[in-house]
């Protein structure tokens, strides 16, 4: 797994998200406070396309050719932190088979 480079502050529970070759999303809530989540693509192999949003589940689509899509790849073993509201929706695709991520709620502590 990679070092984020900083601390992280948990400010709510984790929340597990099983992701296939279908879009499948979480709405992260139980959160005290936070602006920033921390995803960790748990698997051994492969990586899977993330997409966040509020208000309602967005549907995560891994880009092709000539059709980009909102959202980012996090490979296998992975960890990142990215900006996000409290009760916001992630979302998630591979390529293939299944993969799990796990994404805490929090503040990352420059």
């Amino acid at each position: 797994m990679s070092s984020v480079g900083s601390t992280f502050r948990p400010t709510g529970s984790s929340h597990f998200l099983s992701v296939g070759t279908t879009s499948s999303a979480v709405q992260v809530t139980n959160v005290t406070q936070a602006s920033e989540f921390m995803i960790t693509n748990i698997s051994n192999s492969d990586y899977v396309y993330i997409t966040i949003g509020f208000g309602s589940a967005p549907t995560a689509v891994i880009p092709t050719a000539g059709n980009p899509q909102l959202g980012f790849p996090l490979l296998h073993g992975d960890t990142i932190i990215v900006s996000a509201t409290a009760n916001s929706y992630v979302a998630g695709i591979c390529p293939s088979g299944t993969h799990n991520i796990i994404i805490t709620p929090g503040e990352a502590i420059r």
